[in-house]
């Protein structure tokens, strides 16, 4: 491709592996600088490092004609407070949280 062009990461094609053009567009919220108002963001359908962004100028980009403006919030904190209980329920003896308990 050209130098500086943009490339699809294989990840980011349909499974098949099959380039069938677009098959849409998301990136990842990695982190939200309160003071500056920017998010730092990660883009899996480029090859690229994270990149800062404006809080209004993503909230444009979310709202632009064409776009579906889903949001997709997943709470780490619950998430990750699930997976350390069910790690020290298993290294106790215990069924993990995916088995069902024999009550």
């Amino acid at each position: 491709g050209e130098e500086g062009a943009l490339q699809r990461l294989p990840h980011s094609l349909p499974p098949s592996g099959i380039d069938r053009g677009f098959v849409g567009h998301y990136v990842v919220l990695v982190a939200y600088e309160e003071e500056e108002q920017v998010f730092e963001v990660s883009d899996p359908g480029v090859a690229a490092d994270r990149r800062i962004i404006d809080r209004n100028a993503l909230e444009l980009a979310r709202k632009r004609h064409g776009t579906d403006e889903d949001l997709l919030v997943i709470d780490i904190a619950s998430l990750l407070a699930r997976m350390q209980a069910e790690c020290t329920q298993q290294a106790n003896g215990g069924p993990s949280m995916d088995e069902p308990s024999e009550s």
